[in-house]
C-alpha cells in the first residue's frame, strides 16, 4: 500500500503499484483495471491523485482509456532505440518475444526510381521484392517490403528467409552488415495494411524506410515497413543539451 508519510508523491506511489500489477501479470493484458472510484477507496486518496497516476501509465503505454468504457491494460509496446542498427529478429528477442514471418510474395521486378537510387543500381537493373508480415509472439507487428539486388535471386527461397534475412545473407555470402540509414514518418493504415496487421482502417502506423549497407559501404537492402503504432515505438537518447545553443 501507499505510504502517506513518504516524500514520494502519492500519485507516483499509486502509479508504481499499478505498474507492478501489470508487469507481474496480476492485471492481464486486455482487461480493465478497477475504476477510479474503486482505486480512490482502495488507496484512500482523491480522484485527482488516482487520475494523475493513471495518466502517466497511459503516457508510458501501459494503459489505454476508452471513453465511457474504462481503462485497460495494454501489451507493452515494442521499443526500438535509435542508437545502433537492430534487425527485427534481434529486436524481438531483446524484448523477450518469439519472432516469425509470413511471406506474402517473392518476385523479380523492375524497380522504381526511388528503389534504384537507394540501392545505387543502374538504369536497366532489376530487383527481388519480398513482401512479408513480421510477428512478435504471433502478434503482427509490421508489414514490410524488402528490395534486394537481383544477384540474391537464387538464395531468396521462402525456406531461407522466414527468420533473419541479415543472418542468412552474412552466412551465405561471406559479407558483414554495416551502417543503416533510416527515416521515420507517421501515416495511417489503408485497407490492406489494416487487414494484414489486424488493425482498424486509418489506425496510426509508423512508416520506416531503411537502407542497409555492407561494411564496404555498398547498399544491399532497401526496406519499406509499416509498423502498428499501438504496438511499436521508437526512442532516441539525446546527448548533453548546451544552453548556449539556439534550437
Amino acid at each position: 500500500m501507499i505510504n502517506k508519510s513518504s516524500s514520494i508523491p502519492l500519485y507516483y506511489q499509486i502509479k508504481e503499484i499499478i505498474k507492478e500489477k501489470i508487469i507481474s501479470k496480476e492485471w492481464k493484458t486486455g482487461n480493465a483495471i478497477p475504476s477510479e472510484k474503486k482505486l480512490c477507496e482502495l488507496f484512500s486518496v482523491s480522484r485527482l491523485t488516482v487520475r494523475q497516476g493513471i495518466q502517466e501509465l497511459v503516457d508510458e503505454g501501459y494503459l489505454a482509456k476508452e471513453r465511457g468504457v474504462g481503462t485497460f491494460v495494454l501489451d507493452k509496446k515494442i521499443e526500438q532505440k535509435l542508437v545502433t542498427a537492430t534487425s527485427f529478429t534481434s529486436l524481438m528477442q531483446q524484448q523477450g518475444k518469439v519472432p516469425s514471418s509470413n511471406i506474402l510474395s517473392i518476385e523479380q521486378m523492375i524497380p522504381s526510381k526511388s528503389v534504384k537510387r537507394n540501392l545505387a543500381l543502374g538504369e536497366d537493373s532489376q530487383v527481388i521484392s519480398i513482401k512479408r508480415i513480421r510477428y512478435g509472439d504471433d502478434v503482427p507487428v509490421a508489414l514490410e517490403t524488402v528490395f534486394l539486388p537481383v544477384e540474391y535471386k537464387d538464395y531468396t527461397l521462402e525456406a531461407n528467409i522466414k527468420d533473419s534475412l541479415h543472418n542468412f545473407i552474412e552466412k551465405n555470402f561471406n559479407v558483414k552488415i554495416g551502417n543503416v540509414k533510416q527515416t521515420v514518418e507517421a501515416t495511417l493504415a489503408n485497407e490492406q495494411e489494416a487487414n494484414y496487421l489486424n488493425l482498424k482502417e486509418n489506425a496510426p502506423l509508423l512508416l520506416i524506410k531503411t537502407v542497409t549497407y555492407l561494411t564496404n559501404n555498398k547498399p544491399f537492402e532497401y526496406v519499406i515497413s509499416v509498423y502498428a503504432g499501438e504496438r511499436f515505438k521508437i526512442s532516441s537518447q539525446i546527448g548533453e543539451l548546451h544552453t548556449d545553443r539556439v534550437i
